[in-house]
């Protein structure tokens, strides 16, 4: 049998997504609301650590915290105060746990009416996104500018998941396929 240890009470109807740290410890999670709130949760206190308001024009459907898996190669820890949102209202959004506000915005994809995954790369140096227009779109973290669009969908790019132990990516569509995104290799010569 089991049953609740602890509850929690989103300040809207209903909560939309939500992510925790897995790969390390922490008493974090962060869960995004149908009011267009987000909030840092701490489970051991059993309370809201930060609440963020009006985070997008509408309600965030994905929220993402950074893998700091034995794989990852992150020489700024830092960064392991971040998480990304994003809302079917055409922007991703950097968020940083010990600022009030926002503190990066991605808007180099399509994005109006369906949900569409985000992932940080293992090394943090990159932010994936899918996409409405069919791309799986790559930003650069630190600069938020778009690194490359992959094409190869025909239908919505709707989750994208990071290898944490090798330089790949996944794609999954409504066309019913996922893709598998890797280093090209040059053949020996």
């Amino acid at each position: 049998r089991h049953r609740a240890a602890q509850v929690a009470t989103a300040p809207a109807q209903h909560i939309t997504c939500l992510d925790c740290p897995n790969s390390f410890y922490s008493h974090l999670l962060v869960y995004a609301a149908s009011n267009r709130t987000v909030v840092v949760y701490d489970a051991a206190a059993n309370a809201a650590a930060r609440t963020y308001t009006d985070v997008h024009a509408r309600p965030a459907l994905s929220v993402v915290m950074p893998f700091g898996g034995a794989a990852a190669e992150v020489s700024d820890t830092s960064l392991f105060n971040t998480f990304l949102t994003s809302a079917p209202d055409g922007a991703v959004r950097l968020w940083d746990l010990r600022q009030a506000a926002s503190v990066r915005t991605f808007t180099g994809h399509a994005n109006r009416t369906a949900r569409v995954g985000v992932a940080f790369s293992p090394c943090m140096r990159y932010v994936a996104c899918g996409s409405e227009d069919r791309c799986v779109v790559l930003y650069e973290l630190a600069s938020g500018a778009v690194a490359a669009k992959l094409h190869a969908h025909t239908d919505v790019v709707s989750d994208v998941a990071f290898n944490p132990a090798g330089p790949q990516l996944a794609s999954a569509s409504f066309d019913g396929r996922v893709r598998f995104w890797g280093a090209v290799r040059e053949p020996p010569s």
